[in-house]
């Protein structure tokens, strides 16, 4: 058994997670019910996320939120394939990747029931790091709240 079959046990049976982009690897393999991921070159840009969950509106305080996002090293969730499986969109925002090109409203951020005992997983493109703003802590803060 490998870690994610040891991981996708654990949700199943009611376990709860929280990932970042780091791991996506890892959820693609334990079939969450998306498919396909992109690294993008680019660089660090400060972008204006949406919120699109009314409890982090809620706990935020505003429905949009001043993040950096890393293009050159975070995977993104374009050109995800996500299936009518039940996911709450928490994020999302628009950023321009290596040649100029720009990618609007994109998922940043989700959560999935997984199993029928009340599995989760929550999943972001972006984490902490030196640079993270006062916004990026608070939805990180949320995600941890919201398992």
């Amino acid at each position: 058994m490998d870690n994610a079959d040891i991981i996708k046990q654990y949700v199943d049976s009611g376990g709860r997670i929280y990932s970042s982009d780091w791991a996506m690897d890892l959820l693609l393999r334990m079939d969450l019910g998306f498919q396909g991921f992109v690294v993008f070159e680019g660089d660090t840009q400060s972008i204006s996320a949406n919120l699109l969950d009314s409890n982090l509106i809620s706990f935020f305080g505003g429905n949009t939120a001043s993040i950096l996002f890393r293009t050159n090293l975070w995977n993104s969730l374009n050109g995800i394939n996500f299936n009518p499986r039940n996911f709450n969109f928490y994020t999302a925002g628009t950023y321009t990747i290596g040649g100029g090109n720009t990618i609007s409203n994109e998922t940043l951020s989700f959560s999935t029931d997984v199993g029928s005992m009340g599995g989760k997983v929550i999943y972001t493109t972006f984490r902490k790091e030196p640079n993270i703003t006062p916004a990026m802590i608070k939805i990180l803060q949320f995600y941890i709240y919201d398992l």
